[in-house]
């Protein structure tokens, strides 16, 4: 009889530990999530040049300056480890940079009265971009903490030049057309960084945000100025994880 109490007592300590054992697995560690993302920039660029046209470098960056905008798309990330996640994205991305309102300087023959004083321009460079990132996590729980860094390359779409000018009487017209692309590069390649911020809700929604950096490595166009685009951003992104 007491042979059959402890045999009893014994498989239900065994059944309790390995309940509580079961329940204290690992969440899996492979996983692959799809996403909607999109980021505000603040974009601009950089330019050099040989001595023989300094001056040129010089006329654009008193006259040029940074702008806002925008990339947007879908992303898929593969879970490949507790601390490493690759990231595919493809997305539309507007970048440039715009003027300063300058003055137009016309004949004095003739009835200028009609034609504008001073005009500024946006340029909005379009590119489809393709993204490959990896993730590097720092801290792992529902809450996560990450570095990112890989490469873009962008593709450039057509483009426009978003102008407004102003009149003798104060009223302002806006206006665009397509940016004469001659010497552009079709493509260019971007290395991106940053530090990343997720969160785990529920089983299978992620929402994460990204600060990061965008600078091209090649340059945009092949004149005699070297131009290279660079953005602030901030990735914001939902995830669904299957």
């Amino acid at each position: 009889m007491k042979k059959i109490i402890l045999l009893i007592i014994l498989l239900t300590l065994s059944r309790k530990i390995t309940s509580q054992t079961a329940s204290e697995q690992p969440p899996k560690e492979h996983s692959i999530s799809i996403g909607l993302i999109g980021s505000p920039d603040y974009c601009y660029r950089s330019l050099s040049s040989t001595s023989q046209y300094q001056w040129l470098v010089n006329e654009r960056n008193s006259l040029e300056i940074p702008k806002y905008s925008y990339t947007y798309g879908v992303s898929f990330q593969w879970q490949m480890a507790k601390r490493f996640a690759v990231e595919l994205d493809a997305q539309v991305s507007d970048k440039g940079y715009k003027t300063k309102n300058y003055s137009l300087i016309w004949p004095s023959q003739g009835n200028s009265t009609n034609l504008p004083t001073s005009i500024s321009h946006n340029y909005h460079y379009k590119y489809t971009d393709g993204t490959l990132k990896g993730n590097i996590f720092l801290l792992t729980n529902a809450f996560k903490l990450y570095i990112t860094i890989g490469g873009v390359i962008n593709v450039l779409d057509p483009s426009t030049d978003k102008y407004t000018e102003t009149y003798p009487d104060g009223h302002t017209e806006t206006n665009s057309e397509p940016l004469d692309l001659t010497g552009v590069s079709k493509a260019t390649i971007t290395v991106i960084s940053g530090l990343g911020a997720s969160y785990d809700i529920g089983k299978h929604f992620i929402i994460k945000l990204e600060p990061v950096y965008r600078r091209a490595l090649t340059s945009l166009s092949s004149g005699n100025v070297h131009e290279i685009l660079y953005s602030y951003g901030i990735n914001a992104g939902v995830y669904y994880k299957f």
